[in-house]
């Protein structure tokens, strides 16, 4: 039997197929049949014109490089018909390549699914073999690098990604090309001047002889979860380390936000009834202040609290919530994004975002759930900062009930004592003076202590009528009182003293069906001095108070 007719038995036998190329990969020489192509036999043709044209570049720049180098490898034919081919190549002891087939892959809904599945990934992927060509790319991949997957197949992992790349990535190719499999991250430069962030991963391409063959590339844009979470931790840092900066906290959550947004105008209102008030406000717009009030109807928020969650729109003038709404028809807003800000489980207001113009995308779905992360961080904010104004309330209150006295209303012991304290470590001028009404014991004994409670408030309320502004007249217990004139020279407070004498001498109690009752006070005068302390200058005005009662009361003394 002739030398090649026992091959070709051998090839029927085994289903096999073999191909002599020559120098310039025409087809020299088939064994075995090719179901791929219409023509059985290809003698004589140019291997390359019989392929598909996206596999043609890939093909010829692989087997011309097993021709120059006279090395074994492996190469894949992809036919017009959707098939694919996988070869092993051999050099021959002259200038050609023997290619021996190894298994074919059927075109149909399987193969026709899986690549049109791989092109709608977000994620680029490529197949690259182990001498750093690639072997396949997806829709993804194209687009990022504005090639065809004719141009890039067969094409060295340098001449795409440049030197410089190449060198800096070449320890992950050695990594991969070894059997690991290899995860990092990198930036990338985009024509504009912007980075592009990704998380690449090459997972090794195993023959089944355990050797390595190549590997495959999955490259995922995480610009967007790269900013995300810069944002998190941005608006964590604002909402819990800033506590005491309440205004500057919000506005800076409304400028984050709406940079990650890309819109121009960011409010928090507070709403009660009709009412929308601008409470925050960042904006690239003039006019809008907080402060400013509108009719709720007349905004797109009171869509958004009817909506009860985030509620959005890119083109308000295409949208038929939005485009008739009296707020399109004020502030041509076309797009706006919302969410009703709820405080101890009531309706308080809203956070919303909107710009005159209408955004290009959508919001997605990581950008509504930023909108919602804020107005959870403007809630936390709005209910510390009313919580904290509660307590400060509260505690001036419990502040004013341990300083003033609960009969009279007036400054008790304690807060008149605090005030000399201050005036006497300050060095201010001052006078003071201890009053005293005359005979009240004798009104309680003839009329009882509520007709005495009644005329000690009644005597406070006529002191408190006559002190000039930034006095302090106060009640030191039982029927005293203390006043204290800051900046008063003795003749300026003696007049003060008379004009309270004579307001109170002129007053009277209703004690139907009774007369009124009339009273008097009696005071004692005295100025502060270069040496005084608190009680100094207290026992020199309580001595002048003891003169005048004992020189027959309703009258002042001065020492």
């Amino acid at each position: 039997m002739p030398h090649d007719s026992w091959l070709r038995c051998a090839a029927a036998l085994h289903n096999d197929v073999y191909l002599l190329l020559d120098h310039q990969l025409r087809i020299s020489e088939q064994l075995g049949t090719l179901t791929d192509v219409d023509t059985t036999d290809l003698s004589g043709q140019m291997l390359t014109d019989c392929v598909a044209p996206d596999g043609m570049a890939a093909l010829e720049t692989t087997l011309s490089a097993l021709l120059i180098r006279r090395l074994p490898g492996e190469v894949t034919t992809l036919w017009p018909n959707g098939n694919q081919t996988h070869w092993k190549a051999m050099p021959t002891p002259t200038a050609g390549l023997v290619l021996s087939r190894v298994r074919e892959r059927q075109a149909g809904l399987g193969h026709d699914s899986l690549v049109s599945m791989i092109d709608a990934l977000p994620v680029m992927v490529a197949s690259i073999d182990n001498e750093l060509r690639y072997r396949f790319v997806n829709a993804s991949y194209e687009a990022f690098f504005g090639k065809t997957r004719g141009t890039l197949c067969g094409q060295h992992i340098e001449v795409i990604l440049g030197e410089a790349t190449w060198k800096r990535l070449t320890p992950f190719y050695e990594r991969v090309l070894s059997g690991e499999r290899v995860q990092y991250e990198e930036t990338l430069p985009l024509k504009d001047g912007s980075v592009l962030e990704c998380r690449v991963q090459y997972v090794p391409d195993m023959a089944a002889d355990g050797s390595v063959k190549g590997f495959f590339a999955a490259i995922e844009d995480v610009s967007e979860y790269g900013a995300t979470i810069r944002l998190l931790k941005q608006i964590h840092h604002i909402v819990h380390n800033r506590p005491d900066e309440y205004d500057s906290t919000i506005d800076d959550l409304l400028t984050l936000a709406l940079d990650f947004l890309g819109l121009e105008i960011g409010i928090v209102s507070q709403v009660s009834g009709d009412i929308y008030k601008v409470r925050h406000v960042v904006s690239q717009q003039s006019g809008l202040e907080p402060g400013a009030q509108f009719s709720l109807g007349e905004t797109f928020c009171c869509l958004t609290l009817e909506a009860d969650d985030v509620l959005g729109t890119v083109h308000a003038g295409e949208n038929p919530l939005f485009q008739g709404h009296p707020c399109y028809q004020r502030f041509p807003l076309e797009s706006y994004i919302g969410v009703p800000l709820i405080i101890n489980g009531e309706v308080w207001g809203t956070l919303n975002f909107s710009s005159p113009k209408a955004r290009q995308m959508s919001f997605t779905a990581l950008e509504i759930e930023l909108v919602r992360l804020v107005g959870d961080a403007v809630e936390h904010l709005i209910t510390r900062y009313l919580t904290s104004e509660r307590w400060a309330k509260e505690r001036e209150a419990i502040n004013h009930l341990a300083l003033t006295d609960a009969l009279t209303g007036l400054p008790n012991r304690a807060r008149i004592d605090r005030a000399l304290d201050e005036a006497i470590t300050r060095r201010y001028a001052i006078s003071l003076a201890i009053i005293d009404i005359d005979f009240f014991k004798r009104i309680n004994d003839r009329h009882g202590h509520d007709v005495g409670d009644r005329v000690l408030r009644g005597v406070a309320d006529t002191l408190a009528e006559g002190v000039r502004e930034g006095d302090l007249i106060g009640r030191l217990g039982g029927e005293e009182f203390m006043l204290l004139m800051h900046a008063t020279p003795l003749f300026t407070a003696r007049r003060v003293a008379e004009r309270l004498r004579r307001a109170v001498e002129s007053f009277s109690l209703p004690m139907d069906p009774e007369p009124p009752l009339s009273v008097t006070i009696s005071l004692g005068l005295t100025q502060g001095r270069q040496d005084d302390d608190a009680a100094s200058l207290y026992q020199r005005a309580d001595h002048a108070l003891y003169m005048a009662k004992h020189r027959g009361r309703n009258r002042i003394e001065v020492l």
